[in-house]
């Protein structure tokens, strides 16, 4: 065996015995022919074969043969080596920031997919944040967005090669959110808490705390929290001493903070408020005495703020503060509070109520069933407190009843007065009241004026009115029978005493009788409903376009379901790519598009016996070549492409190949893109070539197509082959062109397609197929073609016999008869052996040997002593042994 890696030189060397001596190359049974790399020498005795550069498809069995001898080289070529090149990869060692995105380059020698990436010994997986890339001999591992995690030994390993890279992450410098530089000022009173934070880029990071320089502890009354990205440092009931400026120190970034603590100043009241009483509707007056001056004093009603506007004016003159109250209402009695910065003074207001009585009372009424009554009465002064009785109890506000209040006047609206509200009312107030009696007549409903019949024609909308003698009355509205409620074609309302139906988008089964019903009053109405006469408003008009142009027609119609057919000189026509028909309310539209010579005509549309006309013409335009077609020349199995561009997109175009017209099949396509027209042919061969013609109405364009014939050549022989008997066995070799016309040949004889033979051909690859190969079928076989022929030899084997059941003991008296029976896994192409104390058998007078089918069985008969011994059975290499007894 000879070995050589893919690119070195071959050479075998064979020495002769004679210097004129002719020896003949094979590669795999197959003579060789010279070529650029593979070299024929010979000098003086020494016949060689040269490979200048050897290629993996040069590997074979490579055979000099003289006439007399051979010699055989098993010659292996191998790809050499993957290796990781350093030119193509990253560094060694790499350093990264935290967060940042980060590529391992590694550069192998030649592709391969066998590449293995680890980190620490694991084999790494590809995440959301870890891909895998491959571009060519490059191969890369990507980080996204690294972390501390992903520090540490990346190995590259393909085949025996290895590369190391370490990786180390950095954590990124910490910053301070929002950290303008500008320190920010905090001014606070003894005693409060002082509370300093902010906010660091990341976590994990220790800041430092300091006080004019120096650097704090948590301890006492100072406490320094970490949570997360946010620290905090708080001083608690702080002092003037605790003034100075505090910084917050994370290393790379600093923030500053001036803090002031001020000692709080002494507030009293000179002189407190005292409890004030007044009458409703009077000025309430409170003063107070408030030490310093410029005390912030802040005033209270009954716990609520109290702030300057019409009823409340504050004012202050240096210590003397005072608050005043117009207009004092009930509601304002309780305590009055004067806050100095946290220092309460407090007093009561008392507000005494005035005496209200009636400046306009109440007269008898009379209402009809269903109005609205209104009772009215004035008092003698605005806000007055009183209550409306009926029958001694007090009225509250309802849907039934509205109470209003407008200055000094009050309000009862009773709604829908009915028998059952007679009787006595009253206003009444602390010190006065008036009173009346309500008295309610039943009310007469009538219809002032009625429905009237209408007719319509179907789709148009109607309205009827109703006026009642009454307001507000409840009605129902009914159309044959069926009571009616808004909707889309129905909208039913009402103002005052006038009552209204409004019926849109009417049909002829909208014909019925309407009726509205209130009470006990019904009024009626017919409505009928006729149909639309069928006629043509619209008919279509003369059209005149332009080849390729786009034509339409529209012809209005009288009903909007009415049904049109379009036609083209008395043909109906359908929709199509070309043609489109549809509807638009009552206007039916034909549109063409993309319009030809052959679109021009009379254009009818039909609905039942009426018609209308409208003709279109269409200008045709005479094509021009702007591309005329060009010879191709192409070699075997190849594609032609021919194609010519005309300057009319409508003008239809027709192929010829040596005057006959090309049809489209699965190798000849036709394509027309615009104004562009292709022929293709796939896979062409000799037979196609001709003269190519492309016509468009009166313009013709030719070109030459030339196909190159490819020579038959064989690309890899036929192989010896060895087949077990009853199987299949699959010669193969393939043939360039694949197209290429072989024959298969048993010894001389021509094979044919048939159950036992299989002839295929898939992409250049010929196999000829054997099934239930037997003994008969071992011969030399050769594939003929036009470049050459090959030839191997298929080898039968018989299937490997087995024992299923063996012989056993026999013990018989002489004469008797003795038998053995032996049964094979399968049927013997060949007989079987049997043989007494190693003395084969055969049929004779005394012995009877028997086969049916997989069982075989020995007859001894006039046994004698003389024939104890052993009987063998022997099948191929199964055997099978037993003893035989015969006693006297």
């Amino acid at each position: 065996d000879l070995q050589f890696i893919t690119g070195e030189r071959v050479q075998l060397v064979v020495d002769v015995s004679r210097s004129d001596g002719r020896v003949r190359w094979f590669k795999d049974g197959l003579e060789v022919d010279e070529d650029d790399n593979l070299q024929v020498m010979s000098e003086g005795l020494r016949r060689c074969l040269v490979l200048p550069c050897a290629v993996a498809e040069d590997s074979g069995e490579y055979i000099c043969d003289t006439d007399s001898e051979s010699a055989t080289f098993d010659v292996k070529v191998l790809e050499p080596p993957i290796k990781i090149l350093p030119r193509g990869s990253s560094a060694s060692e790499l350093n990264v920031m935290a967060g940042d995105p980060l590529s391992i380059h590694c550069e192998l020698s030649r592709n391969s997919s066998d590449l293995r990436w680890l980190k620490d010994g694991d084999e790494v997986t590809p995440t959301e944040n870890i891909i895998m890339e491959k571009l060519g001999t490059m191969h890369t591992l990507r980080f996204l967005s690294i972390q501390a995690e992903d520090a540490g030994q990346y190995h590259c390993n393909v085949g025996a090669d290895s590369r190391v890279f370490t990786v180390k992450v950095d954590d990124p410098p910490v910053s301070i959110v929002g950290n303008t530089g500008t320190p920010e000022q905090h001014l606070l009173m003894t005693g409060d808490d002082l509370v300093l934070t902010c906010e660091l880029s990341r976590p994990n990071f220790k800041v430092r705390w300091l006080r004019n320089g120096e650097e704090m502890v948590s301890a006492g009354r100072v406490k320094i929290l970490a949570r997360g990205v946010h620290r905090q440092l708080t001083i608690q009931n702080v002092r003037p001493a605790d003034s100075g400026t505090y910084t917050c120190d994370a290393g790379t970034d600093q923030m500053h903070t001036a803090v002031y603590v001020e000692a709080p100043r002494v507030v009293e009241f000179v002189t407190e408020l005292q409890n004030v009483t007044v009458l409703e509707g009077e000025t309430a007056s409170f003063k107070c005495m408030v030490s310093p001056d410029n005390v912030d004093l802040r005033w209270e009603l009954n716990g609520s703020p109290v702030y300057s506007d019409k009823r409340f004016s504050t004012t202050n003159n240096g210590m003397c503060h005072s608050l005043i109250l117009h207009s004092c209402r009930l509601s304002d009695s309780g305590k009055i509070t004067a806050n100095a910065e946290g220092l309460i003074s407090r007093a009561k207001l008392r507000v005494q109520e005035a005496q209200v009585l009636f400046a306009q009372g109440l007269q008898d009424m009379e209402a009809e069933e269903e109005q609205d009554l209104l009772l009215q009465v004035q008092v003698t002064r605005e806000q007055a407190e009183i209550h409306w009785v009926k029958q001694g109890v007090v009225i509250q506000p309802s849907p039934k009843y509205t109470l209003q209040a407008s200055g000094c006047t009050h309000s009862l609206t009773i709604h829908g007065v009915q028998a059952s509200d007679r009787g006595r009312y009253s206003c009444e107030s602390l010190h006065d009241r008036t009173e009346c009696r309500l008295n309610v007549i039943p009310r007469s409903i009538s219809v002032k004026k009625g429905l009237k019949d209408i007719k319509c024609v179907e789709g148009s909308s109607v309205d009827f009115t109703v006026e009642m003698s009454h307001d507000g009355l409840v009605g129902e509205w009914w159309k044959g029978g069926v009571r009616l409620t808004n909707d889309d074609q129905c909208t039913i309302r009402s103002s005052g005493r006038q009552h209204f139906l409004h019926l849109s988008d009417l049909t002829i089964p909208d014909s019925s009788v309407i009726a509205f019903i209130t009470d006990t009053l019904r009024t009626t109405a017919q409505l009928t409903v006729i149909e639309h006469p069928l006629t043509i408003t619209q008919p279509p008009q003369d059209f005149v376009v332009n080849e390729g142009g786009a034509a339409t027609f529209q012809c209005e119609v009288s009903r909007q379901d009415a049904t049109v057919t379009w036609d083209k000189d008395g043909v109906q026509l359908v929709p199509n790519a070309t043609c489109r028909m549809y509807s638009v309310g009552r206007r039916r539209i034909l549109q063409l598009s993309q319009c030809g010579p052959s679109d021009a005509g009379i254009y009818t549309c039909h609905m039942g016996d009426i018609n209308a006309c409208a003709t279109l013409r269409v200008l045709e335009q005479e094509p021009q070549m702007l591309k005329d077609l060009q010879d191709v020349d192409i070699a075997e199995n190849e594609n032609a492409v021919f194609m010519c561009e005309v300057s009319c997109a409508q003008a239809k175009g027709e192929w010829f190949k040596n005057g006959e017209q090309v049809q489209v099949s699965n190798t000849t396509k036709i394509r027309q893109e615009g104004r562009r027209h292709f022929l293709l042919i796939c896979g062409a061969q000799c037979e196609d070539a001709g003269e190519i013609t492309f016509k468009a109405r009166r313009l013709q364009s030719t070109a030459r197509l030339r196909v190159k014939e490819i020579p038959v050549r064989i690309v890899k022989a036929l192989r010896d082959r060895t087949a077990l008997e009853g199987h299949r066995v699959v010669l193969e070799c393939k043939v360039n062109p694949p197209r290429a016309q072989v024959k298969w040949l048993q010894g001389g004889r021509e094979i044919f397609p048939s159950a036992k033979y299989q002839i295929c051909n898939e992409d250049g690859f010929h196999k000829l197929i054997i099934n239930d190969v037997a003994p008969e079928d071992e011969d030399m076989y050769t594939m003929s073609t036009a470049g050459g022929q090959c030839s191997a030899r298929l080898l039968v084997e018989g299937l490997a016999i087995q024992i299923s059941r063996g012989l056993s003991d026999v013990r018989v008296k002489a004469p008797e008869d003795a038998c053995f029976t032996c049964d094979v896994s399968l049927p013997l192409s060949r007989p079987a052996q049997w043989s007494l104390n190693g003395e084969p058998l055969h049929n004779e007078e005394d012995v009877s040997i028997e086969t049916r089918g997989n069982r075989h069985r020995l007859i001894l008969r006039n046994t004698h002593p003389g024939l104890s011994g052993t009987v063998r059975f022997t099948a191929g290499k199964a055997r099978s042994e037993a003893k035989l007894t015969v006693q006297g």
